[in-house]
């Protein structure tokens, strides 16, 4: 009977302190922040090529974001330019670098999934607003991350869990203001939500039934 009971306690303990721990990761981000804009990367990077550069999409289209194993800096790739581009994640240290300078068997891969996360976007082709969600790899859990206009494009999660970063490209919803690298800063890295509450609160209930049980007795 107490393998029973400690069952039916560890279902309902798991499903209440699930359903707390997604009202408590409604703010999961802190903040968001544009770390560059697409037309300040563009004249970088023509000076940074000596050459004028033809964007197949009137400006640069960010394709891929990686981090840095350390969570220090992002690496990215844009189209029609082959070379690989570092920022720091507050918009400083701008520069062209070379694939030697990275090593892939330190990249986590792949790049939007982080443990059993994952970040993808919400693509609408005939909406004003598209967006970003966190969810589980089995898709047992989701959480809204952020809407807009900005159309994010290649989210990248940080190792340290605390950042994604996102390009926005060019599309008839968005302005040329709104194009650029962006990064969410997040109030809880994400490995430790939301399941890192559930497992507490369900061990806790068990324990407290358990030796009641054996009190009892």
């Amino acid at each position: 009977m107490k393998i029973l009971y400690l069952a039916i306690i560890f279902v309902v303990g798991f499903s209440f302190s699930t359903v707390l721990a997604q009202a408590i990761t409604t703010h999961l981000v802190q903040t968001m922040k544009k770390i560059i804009d697409a037309k300040e990367f563009e004249k970088f990077a023509e000076s940074s090529m000596n050459r004028q550069i033809l964007w197949s999409n009137a400006s640069p289209t960010f394709t891929t974001f990686f981090w840095t194993p350390d969570s220090k800096n992002i690496i990215f790739r844009v189209s029609d330019v082959n070379a690989l581009w570092s920022i720091n994640p507050d918009g400083t240290n701008l520069k062209r670098i070379n694939e030697t300078d990275i090593v892939p068997a330190a990249i986590h891969h792949p790049y939007n999934q982080l443990g059993n996360f994952e970040v993808n976007t919400i693509f609408c082709d005939k909406c004003p607003s598209e967006g970003m969600t966190l969810q589980t790899v089995n898709g047992t859990y989701t959480q809204d991350l952020y809407t807009g206009n900005t159309n994010p494009v290649a989210p990248a999660i940080s190792p340290d869990g605390n950042f994604i970063v996102f390009g926005s490209n060019a599309n008839p919803w968005n302005s040329e203001q709104d194009r650029g690298i962006y990064l969410l800063v997040l109030s809880s890295p994400i490995p430790e939500f939301p399941f890192a509450i559930s497992v507490m609160l369900i061990g806790i209930t068990s324990l407290i039934v358990f030796y009641r049980i054996r009190i009892r007795k």
